[in-house]
């Protein structure tokens, strides 16, 4: 059975990571962030300028290479959009897809995961999968699967990056189609 997603890690997690989510929290404090998608009291999408973080600049091209290989493209025919999920103790991600504008393929990478944070469950076809988040992991699924984050269990916060690619030339058609 073919899975329903793709993972990738990124090796020199532990520095970057740690750079990236202090940086975060810097500007999240500094309320130097966009919010949207408000769900039981907490924004599920909180947007910062990627030239605000530089740890981003050796994510990205990690992310566009992963999501080529899965889609067979360029990196160059690709746009990537991302936003942060800060997940407090007892937080959730409700079920949801991301194919409502042109998105081809989204995905999660992790910065922080507390034991016990939650995993990604990816439903599609009457199938479903439950993904266990760790630090440094990619994961890459097609935008159309309906996805939800089981409830973060722990006492710290879980840290993830959200994120849609789509063609820069021509959004709504999908590779293959």
């Amino acid at each position: 059975m073919n899975r329903l997603f793709n993972e990738f890690h990124f090796v020199d997690f532990e520095t970057v990571n740690d750079a990236v989510a202090a940086d975060y929290l810097k500007l999240r404090d500094a309320g130097k962030v966009r919010k949207s998608h408000l769900f039981s009291g907490r924004y599920e999408n909180i947007y910062i300028d990627r030239g605000q973080i530089a740890g981003l600049s050796i994510l990205i091209p990690f992310w566009l290479a992963s999501a080529t290989e899965v889609l067979g493209l360029k990196a160059d025919a690709l746009r990537c959009g991302f936003w942060f999920n800060d997940m407090q103790p007892g937080d959730v991600t409700l079920p949801h897809s991301h194919d409502d504008d042109d998105e081809w393929l989204s995905g999660v990478y992790y910065l922080k995961v507390p034991e016990n944070s939650g995993a990604l469950i990816l439903h599609t076809e009457g199938r479903q999968e439950s993904i266990q988040a760790e630090p440094g992991k990619l994961v890459l699924f097609s935008s159309s699967n309906v996805h939800e984050v089981e409830k973060n269990r722990s006492q710290e916060t879980r840290l993830s990056i959200g994120i849609n690619f789509g063609s820069v030339s021509s959004p709504n058609t999908p590779p293959g189609e």
